[in-house]
């Protein structure tokens, strides 16, 4: 089969939608695939409509390894997308959607037609008429490449930002204020970019003396300024105090901060 009728909103289908959220980008690109191989090799198919195909072509096609790619199919076969049988070294797979909008224009092939002889003329009443058998080639129309496309064309999936709090609060050591924690990360984690950022700065949090001592602020505290721990300063990970800041006591510079404010001592 030259062509199957694709559309180009495909990314839009529920199922496909569903598969990218599960496996990133493998998973439309193992369906997609998965499809242009079919289409190729659809003359090849058995009575019921499966193609066999070897795990090890498979494999080396999708550029993947076997284990993400059986996840794959085996989530569109329970999406009922395709029909798939493991047999050893082999699969079998058998894509519904394209046995319903195979056109049959594609499965034209030539023809052999019977024409009449020329029309005999009066004056020869004695010639019969007789029939020739004529081959005559049909010329079947070039279709267009099965459409890929391109990936600024894909709408990517939008960030989930409840399922991803979630799964960064239950790292968190002090669990306290979980809803002002979810506001705090609302406002501040709206992409996958960021959401990267905030796991650093906890890590370099978690890494501190002062949460190692015990010290471990509330959650609704930590998340209202996490970026302070985008690029943390020696005191914030160390927890001390030097002679230089203007809060250690006894130090030239704690001495100045309170003439500042009218006290001498």
């Amino acid at each position: 089969m030259d062509w199957f009728q694709h559309s180009t909103a495909s990314h839009d289908d529920p199922d496909i939608s569903d598969a990218w959220d599960e496996f990133g980008d493998a998973g439309y690109t193992v369906f997609f695939v998965l499809l242009e191989l079919y289409g190729r090799e659809f003359n090849h198919l058995d009575n019921e409509g499966f193609l066999r195909l070897s795990r090890t072509f498979v494999r080396r096609k999708l550029k993947k390894s076997w284990t993400k790619v059986e996840q794959i199919l085996n989530f569109y076969q329970k999406r009922e997308r395709i029909g798939l049988k493991n047999e050893g070294d082999y699969i079998e797979v058998r894509i519904p959607v394209f046995i319903d909008k195979a056109s049959t224009w594609t499965r034209r092939q030539a023809r052999r037609v019977v024409s009449p002889s020329p029309e005999v003329a009066p004056e020869a009443p004695h010639t019969a008429s007789r029939e020739v058998e004529v081959e005559v080639e049909v010329e079947v129309d070039k279709e267009p490449p099965l459409y890929t496309p391109p990936p600024e064309e894909i709408e990517k999936p939008k960030f989930k930002s409840l399922q991803a709090f979630e799964e960064i609060w239950k790292t968190y050591p002090n669990p306290t204020g979980k809803k002002a924690a979810l506001k705090h990360f609302k406002a501040s984690v709206k992409c996958e970019a960021e959401f990267t950022s905030i796991k650093a700065a906890l890590k370099r949090y978690l890494a501190g003396d002062e949460v190692r001592r015990g010290f471990v602020q509330h959650g609704e505290t930590w998340f209202n300024n996490w970026q302070d721990w985008i690029d943390p300063t020696e005191m914030m990970m160390t927890g001390t105090r030097r002679e230089e800041d203007e809060d250690y006591p006894g130090s030239e510079a704690y001495k100045a901060a309170l003439k500042r404010v009218g006290f001498d001592g």
